[in-house]
């Protein structure tokens, strides 16, 4: 086989090289077939014209076969421009140009001599059944020379048709025959002084086509991951700022209960206490028996008024019932006796249990909705639905007047505590219903 050959042959080793590893790599399986069966057929036709060549018997029929695969490599090459750089099934103009490539071999087989592929002698074009006229067998030839031009029209008016983000991949091939070019120039200007560059330019110059349509789109994926990483980096940073918001208003809801906390013993409990050591003091010091008794009722009933207020201190915190029955019960508890008609609706299992933070949370957000709808809402009726599943769902429902803010301070401090648990709050507020939902995560305590 002749060195001139073997270069030859070293472009379609090139193309189903890349279609090979476009497929490790990333490209689109049509595009990468594409380019490995134009590399195969180009290979085949190469090998059955060497054996027209070299006068193996069969001559004719070798010739014709080669012929019929070079127009399919070339319908390839027009199949690739006509679905790069996202790929897809061949469409009815690459389907015509396969049938073509069948076609005109055939016809000009049967029509008379026509032109070899690789050039021979005259007994090798001879046709294999002389039953249409002559001159069919040039016309023949023709489209199959036409179908790598028709290759660069279609991607041409693709290329004019595409988006900006599709051109940019467009231009990885462009670039590339731009660059062979550039070598087959140089190959052709300095090939006469300077032995070895021809073939150095056609080496250097042959897989980069193939490589750049492999490539191309390879490289809108990694155009599409960067940007959906940006976006996620973007979601992260608005979700860790929207976290560190909360943490701070948490923060400072915290540090105002503390305060509250401190007034209400101040103000409640500890006046009340006072009180009664004094009561306590003043009956230790009394002789007369019914004075004692009195000083002794009085003192028992700042004790019980004591107690109900450090109890009622305590409840804000975390009410003992929730350690103790759970979050169904200490929910029921909270709407004992709550001064407008409640409906309690509990499904799932009533004795489950979820983790401290979730139960505080539910909790927290129940008695917080319960609280702004007699403050704000002028509805007759609630209804309280806790749903105790593989997630703690807790619902709090009025017909009042709607209008609630969600971004106002009671709600926003609501959500924040559930949202710090994991969970997450849904608002819905029109005229006549308004619905505040809490759904916080199963994780067992």
């Amino acid at each position: 086989m002749s060195g001139e050959l073997l270069q030859v042959m070293l472009v379609p080793v090139c193309f189903v090289l890349a279609g090979l590893l476009g497929l490790r790599v990333g490209t689109p399986r049509s595009l990468a077939a594409a380019l490995v069966l134009t590399g195969a057929c180009h290979l085949a036709a190469l090998s059955l014209s060497g054996l027209a060549v070299d006068r193996v018997p069969g001559t004719v029929g070798w010739h014709l076969l080669s012929q019929v695969l070079f127009g399919a490599g070339f319908a390839c090459l027009v199949w690739i421009a006509a679905r790069f750089p996202r790929g897809g099934p061949p469409n009815r103009l690459v389907t015509g140009c396969f049938g073509l490539a069948v076609a005109a071999p055939v016809v000009g087989g049967f029509a008379g001599p026509s032109p070899t592929v690789l050039g021979g002698g005259g007994d090798l074009r001879g046709p294999v059944l002389a039953i249409l006229p002559e001159p069919l067998a040039v016309a023949a030839a023709v489209p199959l020379a036409l179908l790598p031009v028709l290759a660069v029209v279609v991607f041409a008016v693709r290329f004019t048709r595409a988006d900006r983000a599709t051109r940019r991949l467009m231009a990885w091939p462009i670039v590339g025959i731009g660059i062979v070019g550039l070598l087959a120039a140089s190959g052709i200007l300095l090939g006469p002084r300077l032995p070895g560059v021809s073939d150095a330019a056609f080496l250097i110059g042959a897989p980069i086509v193939p490589l750049t349509v492999a490539f191309g789109p390879v490289r809108r994926r990694l155009l599409v991951l960067t940007e959906r990483t940006t976006r996620l980096e973007e979601d992260l940073a608005a979700r860790v700022a929207e976290l560190e918001e909360s943490r701070h208003r948490l923060s400072v809801a915290a540090e105002e209960e503390r305060r509250r906390i401190e007034r209400d013993l101040h103000d409640g409990a500890q006046q009340e206490l006072l009180a009664l050591m004094a009561h306590v003091e003043r009956a230790r010091g009394l002789s007369d028996t019914t004075a004692r008794g009195e000083a002794l009722e009085t003192v028992a009933e700042l004790a019980r008024g004591a107690y109900a207020t450090v109890r009622s201190v305590s409840h804000g915190v975390r009410p003992a019932g929730l350690d103790d029955f759970g979050p169904v019960a200490a929910l029921r508890t909270l709407v004992r006796g709550f001064p407008l008609p409640m409906h309690v609706d509990v499904r799932g299992e009533e004795s489950r249990r979820y983790s401290p933070e979730v139960e505080g949370a539910a909790l927290s957000f129940a008695s917080e909705a319960l609280a702004n709808l007699l403050k704000h809402s002028g509805a007759q009726h609630a209804l309280l639905l806790i749903d105790a599943g593989e997630r703690l769902r807790v619902r709090v429902e009025d017909d009042g007047a709607g209008g609630a803010d969600p971004q106002g301070r009671g709600l926003r401090g609501l959500c924040d505590r559930v949202e710090a648990a994991g969970g997450s709050v849904t608002i819905s507020s029109v005229p006549g219903r308004t619905v505040l939902e809490a759904e916080l995560p199963g994780e067992l305590p």
